[in-house]
């Protein structure tokens, strides 16, 4: 989110913050459910590229 945006929405008392400061989780749980979206990404690359590379190979 740009900064001009941000700052109207804080004018306006809305709190702007990220998905681990609304679920109120602790900095071990953020980094946590970082590295298992990252996992979860690299699985996906690698499920696609799969089926890519066996597709040109067939």
């Amino acid at each position: 989110m740009d900064a001009t945006k941000r700052k109207k929405l804080e004018a306006a008392g809305w709190r702007v913050g990220s998905a681990a400061d609304f679920l109120d989780l602790s900095e071990e749980d953020a980094l946590t459910f970082k590295i298992i979206q990252k996992t979860e990404l690299i699985q996906q690359t690698v499920h696609t590229d799969q089926r890519g590379h066996s597709a040109e190979t067939d």
